[in-house]
Parts: C-alpha cells; sequence; structure tokens
C-alpha cells in the first residue's frame, strides 16, 4: 500500500519508494541495536561496554525471534506481537508520568525554586499504611463521590449534599454507559468524557486544597493524579482536608482547639509576660523624656 502512495508521484515514484525502503530499514536498523545493547548491558551486570561478539548474539537472537514468529503465524501473529508490546508498555506510561513530576521537583530544588521543607501533604499519595486507610480506598474505588463530597463540603463550609449527588450522576453514569457498549456501539465515547468531567471537578478540588494549604504544586500534576489514581488522591485529599493544619506567616500553627491545656496556659503566661515587659518598656521610655 504504501509503494502504491508513492507511485502516485509520477517519476519520483521510483525515488521516493528507495527512499522510504532505506528509512524503514535505517529506523529498524537503530532500534534492533539499541535493544540488543540494552540487554546486552544488563546480561554483562550493567557493564557500559560488554564484548561486541556478546552484542551481536544478541542482535542475531531477537531478529530470529521475530522471523520465527512472523513466518509461523504471518499478519495474525504480527498483530499478536503489536498487542503485546502495547499492553507491556502501558503501565510504563504511568510510571513515567511520576518521573516527569519527580524531575520537574528536583530542578526546582536544584535551582532554589522550592524547598522540599515547605507544607506537604499529611500523607504521600501511595501512604496507605493503616487498615482505616485501606478501607478508605476500597470505597474510594467504588464510590469516590462520597469522599469527595465530604472533602469540598469541609473545604467551602458547605453542605455535602450536592456535591455527591453531582458527582455520584457523573461518575455512575460513567459505569453504566461502559456496560451499556454491549448493546449500543460508540456509547463508550460519551462515557469517556464524563469521566473527564469527574476528573477535572477531583482536580479543581486538588487545586483548591493545596491552595488553602499552601502545598507546592501544579494544575498538570493534579490532573494526572485524579486520572491516573483517582482513589488514592481522593484518600489523600480527604486526609489533608480534615486532618491537615492551615498555613500561617511563621510557619504550621494548630487551631486553639486541636491546643492542649497546657499549651493554653504556656501561651497566656507567654502574653502575660510580654505585657508586663511592654510596660517597663514604656515607663523607661516615660522616664527618659522626663529627664530629658
Amino acid at each position: 500500500m504504501w509503494f502504491d502512495v508513492m507511485g502516485q508521484y509520477g517519476d519520483l515514484g521510483g525515488f521516493l519508494s528507495i527512499m522510504s525502503l532505506c528509512g524503514v530499514i535505517l529506523y529498524f536498523v537503530t532500534s534492533s541495536d539499541s535493544g540488543s545493547l540494552v540487554i546486552d548491558c544488563l546480561s554483562a551486570n550493567g557493564n557500559p561496554d560488554p564484548p561486541i561478539p556478546q552484542r551481536i548474539f544478541w542482535a542475531l537472537t531477537e531478529g530470529a525471534c521475530a522471523t520465527a514468529l512472523l513466518l509461523a503465524g504471518g499478519k495474525s501473529a504480527l498483530t499478536a506481537l503489536q498487542t503485546a508490546a502495547i499492553i507491556a508498555g502501558l503501565p510504563y506510561t504511568v510510571v513515567m508520568n511520576f518521573l516527569c513530576v519527580a524531575i520537574w521537583r528536583a530542578v526546582k530544588e536544584d535551582v532554589g525554586d522550592y524547598d522540599p521543607k515547605n507544607a506537604q501533604f499529611t500523607m504521600s499519595i501511595f501512604d496507605i499504611d493503616s487498615a482505616k486507610r485501606f478501607r478508605k480506598m476500597i470505597t474510594a474505588t467504588i464510590a469516590p463521590w462520597y469522599h469527595l463530597g465530604k472533602t469540598s463540603a469541609k473545604l467551602h463550609n458547605g453542605s455535602s449534599t450536592g456535591h455527591m449527588i453531582f458527582l455520584g450522576l457523573i461518575f455512575n453514569l460513567w459505569i453504566a454507559l461502559l456496560a451499556v457498549e454491549v448493546e449500543v456501539k460508540g456509547i463508550s465515547h460519551v462515557a469517556w468524557a464524563l469521566f473527564i468531567v469527574f476528573v477535572g471537578y477531583a482536580a479543581c478540588l486538588r487545586i483548591n486544597v493545596r491552595e488553602k494549604f499552601e502545598i507546592d504544586g501544579n494544575m498538570a500534576e493534579d490532573f494526572f493524579s485524579v486520572l491516573l489514581l483517582y482513589p488514592l488522591a481522593t484518600v489523600q485529599m480527604e486526609d489533608q482536608t480534615f486532618n491537615g493544619r492551615l498555613p500561617y506567616k511563621n510557619g504550621l500553627i494548630r487551631s486553639r482547639d486541636d491546643m492542649n491545656d497546657d499549651d493554653i496556659e504556656s501561651g497566656s503566661s507567654e502574653s502575660e509576660s510580654n505585657t508586663v515587659s511592654n510596660d517597663d518598656d514604656c515607663c523607661m521610655h516615660k522616664c527618659t523624656i522626663t529627664t530629658l
């Protein structure tokens, strides 16, 4: 088919076909060479300069394996191989998203634009270290609208009913339309559009949480956290909203309700001592003026 397309260019068709064939050969040769180098380094215990005969062995082995698959199954084998490659690479897509965020934070820290000692979430997005948080993660997987509604109500000091109804409707419609795809072809496109609306709403909520508690981050990080790990992101937002401490100019402080009696008494004694010292300073200042 490709050469038929090249043939439409008249006298240039033959030249373009040859150039296309050379480009394809160079692409596959360089890809195979890179794959052989990686496998060779791994088999040599991480040696960055492995033996060349060993590298040739792995290149021939890869080529023989691909040739055997094509000869045995033909086009169907190639399709199966491509599908397997896509499935195997899908988890690395999620990992690469988090690697991008980690590299971005490391670069900002290196140039001094980011301080790791600044306010952070009360729990990491993967910090499911207790039975309570694990139960929340399970319920957030099935009914994230419940936890997000509670978070939004706590954050804005309002009612959670409206948020739960809106998010629950969108989330349950997403699942229902995916199930209906068996009977109605193409309805899954509407389902995924609804899921993106749900993700956008939850991402906006995470942005509001970060802004209220002055936690470093960005919109892309919030969006992809919810898109890829919405149960974990939901638990993290709820934990931060209910257990986090609001920032203050001189650092993180607790509300008076969270303080114990000893803290309140010590705070009162400190304020009294400050008042006495201020009165003494005023008296000394008056005496100085009188003397002058």
